[in-house]
């Protein structure tokens, strides 16, 4: 499992509170974003790159996606040589019981290749009334993977409710892109990956407050395979041919 997640509380810190566009609003507590962006510089030292972008997690909190510098690159001084690496990681700061931000360091998905590229974005996936963060993953040359978090102001750390690689399997056995979607299956929400009419199905469990595959309603959509020719023994024995649809 290649999962990390490290945690660590900051207090006392001040920063400005303009930044990852924010509203007027959303600008009257601490900018999230900038302590996450500092601490990230602070924790990581030399290693660290730059912020590439920040969402806001509301009512409080950041997700942030950041680069770290190639190991080979780190005794130079110019920042030239590194413009060209693309790793993209993952970090969430959110506030514990008593308010002090958390910054959580979030490793790559198990079926990540290596250096992703990453794109935030953010969706109402469980239909209990709040946004979950979706974090789209690519790489090259055909790797793609959706993950999704839940997170409140009653845990300093998000928790990871659906990580999985944008693919699915042919009748003819080829794996395939797929794009993912939202619906639904017997009354419970679903997320649903779909390539040329193949498709995998997960639905939200409550009680594991995450979404599984759900075998059962992938094989009710699943694609029927081609119908076998029939044997010229069962020809000739007066069997009947049918092509199923």
């Amino acid at each position: 499992m290649r999962r990390l997640i490290v945690a660590v509380s900051l207090s006392g810190l001040g920063f400005g509170l303009a930044g990852c566009g924010a509203s007027p609003e959303e600008k009257k507590g601490p900018d999230f974003c900038k302590m996450a962006t500092a601490e990230l510089a602070n924790r990581l030292g030399p290693e660290f790159d730059k912020v590439v972008t920040g969402r806001r997690l509301p009512p409080v909190g950041c997700a942030v996606v950041y680069r770290q510098v190639q190991e080979e690159f780190m005794g130079e001084v110019s920042g030239e040589s590194n413009n060209g690496f693309v790793d993209q990681k993952l970090a969430i700061m959110l506030p514990d019981g008593r308010g002090e931000p958390v910054l959580t360091l979030i490793g790559a998905s198990d079926d990540s290749p290596g250096a992703v590229v990453l794109e935030l974005t953010a969706k109402e996936l469980t239909g209990e009334g709040f946004e979950e963060l979706v974090v789209l993953e690519s790489a090259s040359p055909d790797y793609s993977g959706v993950r999704a978090f839940s997170y409140s102001e009653a845990s300093s750390v998000a928790t990871e409710i659906f990580a999985t690689s944008l693919k699915v399997k042919t009748p003819e056995g080829l794996d395939i892109a797929a794009r993912w979607g939202l619906g639904e299956y017997k009354g419970a929400k679903a997320i649903i990956l779909d390539g040329a009419g193949t498709k995998k199905i997960f639905t939200w469990n409550r009680a594991a407050k995450r979404f599984t595959y759900n075998e059962v309603a992938t094989a009710e959509v699943a694609p029927k395979p081609p119908a076998a020719p029939a044997s010229t023994e069962a020809k000739k024995a007066g069997q009947l041919e049918i092509d199923l649809p």
